[in-house]
């Protein structure tokens, strides 16, 4: 045991020094690029080139481009394979020039491009895909909500590295501010994010028409698509705006109590029974609520966190806020402070424990009484191990038993 704990030791230290020299070491420069034209029709290409020399592709869409291929250096690599409006892609070898061969008419918002050797930049965004079960899922009405509000506890659970963490938004921009939906991506990414989040079904263009003029109907569409998407990614913990909007904002409002009545419906396979037929039904173990009254829990939002070099959850929320350029002439802010006028309407590390199925919380982890996915699969395959371990003294002894018999 004491030879075990050791090597757990080193190993984190080993982690530790890697975690510091990553974010000390310089980061590669995007290398000049010419792209002639940034669009093209269905079935055209969009070129790039470069004398510097490059082979890592970075591509911010303005629209969701479908499948499409990259052709450099007698490589073809089949990409929009996931639907990413940002989107990563690696060649081999540094070339001098690719070809993005579209199927569908596609615009391209900002492309960089950096040579195969060197550190990425930190806001070069690599998604994972959604997983197919979410540790952690989290309802945001619009972008920025998520950051503002919900930021502080994000950041605080991306740090545990083995949580999967998939963010949802109600309202998508595609029809309206579509800037916000690069900004929606760009300050996930900054809270630490890395799977790849939902956009929007709700369109913003047209939200206080269909959803919001007081209509059960439009109350229940957002409480069917929370229902869907709970069922779909199947978190251990969902965690959601307050009941009264923060300051007052009925959208937030109606999202809220939409997550709050669908966590408590969900499994039950007549409630929504579409989405229940197509994911099954499912049973949230932990939902917080911001702001919520009962079951209060205060994050700390001042401890340095390693993944993001030390920073605080509050600096990376505030930081990540920055990146939703178009909300900042407004009065929003993040704050965790108590005595901030403002602070029963929108500080960030007031949470409550509205529903539970595996007891109370006894301190201020949102994630006590709960064990990752990867957690529980690697204590799985090592209980698999063990049984197969095990199963070789039982063959011995039964082998020597038949001998004795005989």
């Amino acid at each position: 045991m004491k030879k075990a704990a050791v090597i757990l030791l080193m190993i984190a230290m080993i982690q530790s020094v890697f975690t510091a020299n990553a974010f000390a070491a310089d980061t590669s420069s995007a290398v000049g690029l010419v792209v002639p034209s940034k669009s093209c029709g269905a079935g055209g290409s969009i070129k790039i080139s470069s004398s510097a020399g490059f082979s890592r592709i970075y591509i911010e869409w303005g629209n969701i481009p479908g499948e499409w291929t990259l052709k450099a250096g007698g490589t073809e690599i089949r990409c929009g394979i996931n639907g990413f409006q940002h989107e990563y892609v690696e060649l081999p070898e540094d070339v001098k020039e690719a070809e993005l061969c579209m199927t569908n008419a596609s615009r391209i918002f900002l492309i960089k491009a950096f040579p195969k050797d060197g550190i990425l930049p930190m806001d070069v965004e690599v998604w994972e895909p959604q997983p197919e079960k979410a540790d952690v899922l989290v309802f945001a009405t619009h972008p920025d909500d998520d950051v503002l509000f919900l930021g502080g506890a994000i950041a605080t659970l991306a740090e545990q590295t083995d949580l999967k963490i998939e963010v949802v938004h109600l309202m998508g921009y595609f029809n309206k501010t579509t800037v916000r939906e690069h900004e929606r991506m760009n300050g996930l990414w900054a809270l630490g994010v890395k799977q790849y989040p939902q956009t929007g079904r709700f369109d913003a263009a047209h939200e206080g028409y269909r959803l919001y003029s007081g209509e059960w109907k439009g109350f229940f569409a957002i409480t069917e698509y929370v229902t869907e998407m709970i069922r779909r990614f199947k978190p251990q913990i969902v965690i959601t705006q307050d009941l009264n909007g923060e300051y007052g904002h009925i959208r937030h409002q109606r999202l809220a109590h939409a997550v709050a009545d669908a966590v408590g419906k969900c499994m039950d396979p007549t409630f929504c029974p579409n989405s229940a037929a197509e994911y099954g039904v499912w049973d949230v173990q932990k939902t917080y609520l911001h702001l919520y009254g009962e079951n209060k829990i205060v994050l700390d939002l001042r401890q340095p966190l390693a993944c993001v070099g030390g920073k605080t959850a509050l600096q990376v929320a505030k930081d990540a806020y920055k990146k939703h350029v178009s909300q900042q002439s407004g009065w929003f802010y993040v704050t965790d402070d108590p005595d901030d006028p403002r602070s029963s309407e929108i500080n960030a590390a007031y949470f409550g424990l509205y529903r539970s199925t595996v007891g109370p919380d006894s301190g201020n982890d949102m994630t006590e009484h709960i064990i990752s996915y990867a957690g529980q699969e690697k204590a799985d395959a090592e209980a698999e191990t063990m049984e197969k371990i095990m199963e070789v003294p039982r063959k011995l002894k039964q082998s020597l038993e038949k001998l004795v018999r005989f």
